[in-house]
């Protein structure tokens, strides 16, 4: 009975490794081609288009890019996160332009101004002129700027965003 099982076990064994071998023949004998990213990015490029803003694709699904489908799929973390340091860097040589001292202050209030310049961008931001003049005496005067920065439409339309940057940028 035992010498029944062991001959039994060895044909399974011989049945497997010579299956594993004739996938291994298989794979070997089988040339894998790369696709040649590059060329599949042209195509995907040239047939899906390439757009900076939101449109609606042929099925009414918002698309962005190179036919990315923000509807279905939303934006990965990483894009997420990429838009972000770009907006900060921009938020910075907006600031630099607009406040060549900011960096003198604390680093509380150029998070403050980065706040407001990255919500605002520089077409807008750089319209608050009594604000700008506040921070850029002498002797920056930050109640001043705080004022002028809750007397906007900007302040009316963020709400508790401006109150809790301006108390910040005051030094509270």
């Amino acid at each position: 009975m035992f010498k029944k099982f062991l001959n039994i076990l060895l044909s399974i064994l011989k049945a497997i490794s010579k299956t594993i071998i004739e996938k291994d023949d298989m794979t070997e004998n089988t040339k894998q081609e790369d696709y040649d990213p590059q060329k599949l990015r042209e195509e995907l490029s040239f047939d899906e288009g390439r757009k900076k803003f939101l449109y609606k694709d042929s099925v009414g699904k918002w698309t962005v890019g190179v036919g990315w489908n923000i509807d279905d799929k939303g934006l990965p973390e990483n894009i997420i996160d990429q838009l972000l340091d770009i907006g900060i860097n921009e938020a910075e040589s907006d600031l630099n332009i607009l406040c060549p001292r900011w960096r003198e202050f604390n680093a509380d209030r150029q998070r403050v101004l980065l706040n407001m310049a990255f919500n605002m961008g520089r077409n807008v931001f750089y319209k608050f002129k009594k604000f700008w003049s506040a921070l850029n005496q002498d002797v920056p005067d930050y109640i001043e700027a705080s004022k002028e920065g809750l007397d906007s439409r900007w302040a009316r339309q963020v709400g508790v965003r401006a109150d809790r940057l301006m108390k910040r940028l005051r030094g509270e």
